[in-house]
């Protein structure tokens, strides 16, 4: 193609554009959102001159699409080879973009999204031997709207095509550009005349606007809005913000316009006060933030005690109406300030927004749901009022599912998996795997992992769980996930695996794998089913970390093993379950494990005593010097089992295997959204205004203070002994009411330590309430910073001033380190649209800086 970079760009902007093509523009119209896709044609890094002058309309046009719900497709024209298209190669005389190169790549700056298409094409027309088509049919698009480079030959030929091919096209004037003005404003005139609509930014952000507000657009010509309810547009965010003088038809549309602009800023709206007619019209309304004053306290009920955490923090941001002699509804009352923080752009989805979901999408979801043909039949007809609203019959419906299914179940198990996992990389950078070959060159195991679960592996890979039962449980694969909890409590997904070979030698590698990701850091503990093959290869590659077995699994094969007696009508089960539990002091769980033994009969039982000999490994009284961040591991492993048996069935494909744990991850993900969402914008309950509680109720998550509430409260059940002082440790022994057991607490004041023999703090994070009774006693008002593990604060993903020594390893080691750090950056940049700008400016310096570092080494310099 003939390069660009030879020519000057060509100046499109509305102010160099002669009105010559005006007098062809005898067609008016604009975009239908619900039936419209933007088309973002080649705006790559070969065509970067040219589009230097009309890239701020390009990013205009793709924000006010986003605004209106349009989808955004992105085409990229590149060559497997000269010989893909002779005529092509030929005629540009073998100046072609080669795919692979730098030249073939999208502009950075492009404001892409991950669920954006970007379609791959090696000829003008976008339609081509491509997929576009396909891509705009599943999506119902039946208007396209056409941006980008070259104006008179890709752009052109793509318009042109989807005319011919049934699509309405509407083709931007401002957003276009090509190597001269005449050429540019030939094919305006062409193509009004006989093939699209002529659209421009202005045009666009009309219909932008319209939908913010609520209102549909009438399609069969320009809607402008009313001068008395003009809204003031957020040119950055593109948020309708209300003002006085805007005028609704009714008070529930009035609400609405008032619900969307709350769920784009990021808070809740709740409807305050209503004024009725003696007719029973609504004279007067108002809508207030879900913050709007305090909880009210029942004067006639002293003793009433709140659990729910608060949520209201006396908000004063509203908006109110009045009904006018016109029978239309004005706001006469904006207040928008707010006085608490408002929520993080990608905590909206907690928020009550209305979804508007493809019948052609749930269909998809109930096949994916196992959902009944009739059961879909019946919710898609009742939404869109009847059958002829569904745009399909039962034939349509029965033949989709099929052909999807067989499709995707010939390609393979390990071809799906490589092409799985190769386009998951395509589309998200983040994206990890790895495939173990055996000696016969087949997949003995594969192992994956993304950024964020990277990023929460340092926040909270303290402990992780690693399972290997999940086939016999039922799961169908040899599923091996990699787990462990966060702040709230909540599951923490920091890799997953299947493991067809499960041998040392796999399980060495898929370890070491797991390793070189994380950057070579240790967990602490590592809690696993009972498998002599894995101990030995933790023990390899795990040197540092303290190896536990899962109780749960332990019962579970007690169950199997002893059925006799753990069914019975005996207590066998109860007296089991205290050996695992209940004792703390060794030589009681040594007379309770010889007297179970006996009991029952069972001193000569070849199981329990392979059992006994790895106590030290499950027995709760050898384990409290191991950090196991409060994980119960019974509750831990059989509650992921659960939970996974809802996502993962026996009768799925690979794919369909691989999608239900991307959907599992994504739902874990959106639990820990809604906690931090509620974790900020609520206020827990204290049982008493102690110092000790108002300072920690700031520092801990909602979940980690109502545990550490439990310790506190029940220090009103200790007593304390001092037994002497000793090198300035004061030594105590705490009793506490209806146990004989007692506990030793040290404590030295200079330093603020304090120790307990119970060893709760050591295992768990949380100061237990032996300590607490003691710290109370000294006058400690305030929790010691040291006993206070970052995990498990409101700011445990905050950014970590320690710097690991990184700088002399291995590249792949500093390129794992240097994502970690670039996830925090780009979550936190990717929450406001100026935090975004601020960060691609900044790293388009960094990026030039580095590139000027990397020129000099090489110099010499």
């Amino acid at each position: 193609m003939e390069n660009p970079k030879s020519k000057p760009a060509a100046a499109t902007s509305t102010d160099a554009i002669s009105s010559s093509y005006k007098k062809y523009e005898i067609r008016h119209r604009l975009p239908n959102p619900k039936i419209a896709a933007l088309l973002v044609i080649d705006m790559q890094n070969y065509f970067s001159a040219m589009a230097e002058p009309i890239f701020p309309n390009i990013l205009t046009t793709i924000r006010l699409c986003r605004a209106a719900s349009i989808p955004v497709i992105f085409t990229r024209h590149a060559h497997a080879s000269a010989s893909d298209n002779p005529i092509l190669n030929e005629w540009w005389n073998g100046d072609i973009i080669l795919d692979g190169t730098h030249a073939a790549g999208l502009i950075s700056d492009l404001d892409r999204e991950d669920a954006d298409e970007v379609i791959r094409k090696n000829t003008y027309s976008a339609f081509r031997n491509t997929r576009l088509e396909d891509c705009l049919k599943e999506k119902g698009v039946e208007e396209v709207i056409v941006t980008g480079v070259m104006t008179n030959i890709c752009c052109e030929t793509t318009a042109r095509e989807a005319f011919v091919r049934g699509y309405r096209v509407f083709f931007s004037t401002d957003a276009t550009a090509t190597v001269d003005l005449e050429l540019h404003e030939a094919t305006l005139k062409n193509l009004a005349y006989g093939f699209a609509y002529l659209v421009d930014c202005k045009r666009l952000g009309e219909i932008s606007a319209m939908e913010k507000i609520g209102q549909p657009c009438n399609n069969s010509e320009v809607v402008d809005l009313e001068d008395d309810r003009k809204a003031r547009i957020d040119p950055q965010l593109e948020i309708v913000e209300p003002v006085i003088g805007m005028k609704f038809s009714s008070v529930e549309e009035t609400y609405q316009f008032y619900v969307n602009y709350a769920t784009k800023v990021g808070f809740t709206v709740r409807k305050q006060y209503h004024k009725k007619k003696k007719n029973g019209i609504v004279s007067r309304a108002s809508f207030c933030c879900s913050k709007e004053g305090f909880r009210q306290v029942n004067k006639r009920k002293e003793f009433d005690h709140y659990t729910r955490p608060i949520s209201r923090t006396g908000c004063e941001a509203s908006l109110a109406c009045l009904l006018g002699k016109n029978g239309q509804y004005r706001v006469v009352s904006f207040k928008g300030n707010h006085n608490h923080d408002l929520g993080k752009m990608k905590m909206k989805r907690t928020m009550d927004v209305d979804m508007n979901i493809s019948n052609a999408q749930k269909v998809h979801d109930a096949d994916s749901s196992r959902t009944s043909f009739r059961a879909t039949m019946g919710l898609i007809n009742k939404e869109v009022d009847g059958r002829e609203g569904t745009g399909f019959v039962d034939k349509d419906y029965i033949n989709y599912v099929p052909i999807e299914k067989k499709a995707r179940i010939e390609k393979g198990e390990v071809e799906a998996l490589v092409q799985y996992f190769e386009k998951k990389q395509r589309d998200n950078s983040s994206i990890f795997y790895a495939l173990q070959l055996n000696e016969d060159n087949m997949v003995a195991s594969i192992f994956w992992t993304d950024t964020r679960s990277v990023y929460d592996y340092e926040c909270f890979g303290d402990v992780i769980c690693f399972d290997t039962t999940y086939r016999s449980n039922e799961l169908g694969r040899p599923f091996t996930p990699f787990f462990g909890v966060n702040h709230h409590k909540q599951s923490a997904m920091f890799g997953a695996a299947l493991l067809y070979d499960e041998t040392i030698e796999s399980l060495k590698w898929l370890f070491n794998t797991f390793l070189s990701v994380m950057s070579k850091k240790q967990p602490k503990t590592i809690l696993t089913n009972q498998s002599s093959t894995i101990a030995k290869a933790i023990c390899d590659v795990f040197p540092e970390t303290q190896h536990r077995l899962c109780v749960w699994h332990i019962f579970r094969s007690a169950a199997k093993t002893l059925s006799h007696v753990f069914h019975g009508q005996n207590q066998f089960v109860q007296d089991f379950s205290s050996c695992l539990f209940d004792y703390e002091n060794e030589d009681d769980w040594l007379l309770a494990w010889q007297k179970m033994l006996d009991k029952y009969a069972l001193t000569d039982n070849k199981w329990l005593t392979y059992l006994f000999e790895l106590r030290e490994k499950w027995a709760i009284v050898y384990g409290r010097h191991a950090f196991t961040a409060d994980m119960k591991s019974t509750q831990c492993s059989e509650s992921m089992n659960e939970v996974l048996k809802k996502y993962l069935r026996p009768d799925y494909d690979i794919l369909q295997f691989l999608q239900q744990y991307d959907r599992f991850l994504a739902d874990r993900r959106c639990e820990e959204m809604v906690a931090d969402f509620k974790m900020n914008h609520t206020t827990p309950i204290l049982p008493m205004d102690t110092e000790m509680l108002l300072h920690v109720v700031d520092i801990y998550t909602p979940t980690v203070f109502k545990l550490f509430e439990k310790e506190y409260m029940n220090i009103l059940s200790c007593s304390t002994f001092k037994i002497g002082k000793f090198d300035g440790v004061s030594e105590y022994k705490v009793l506490v009411h209806g146990s004989s057991c007692h506990w030793l607490v040290k404590y030295e004041a200079s330093t603020q330590t304090v120790t307990c023999s119970c060893m709760k703090f050591t295992s768990t994070g949380i100061l237990c309430s032996h300590a607490l009774k003691v710290l109370d006693r000294k006058n400690v008002k305030k929790l010691p910073a040291s006993y206070i593990l970052k995990r498990w604060t409101r700011d445990a993903r905050a950014s970590n001033d320690q710097t690991l020594n990184v700088c002399e390893k291995s590249t792949g080691e500093r390129y794992n380190h240097l994502c970690r750090k670039f996830y925090q950056i780009t979550s936190l940049a990717a929450e406001h649209e100026k935090l975004f700008e601020h960060a691609s400016q900044t790293f388009v310096q960094l990026l030039k800086d580095l590139e000027e570092m990397k020129k000099n080494f090489f110099c010499g310099k």
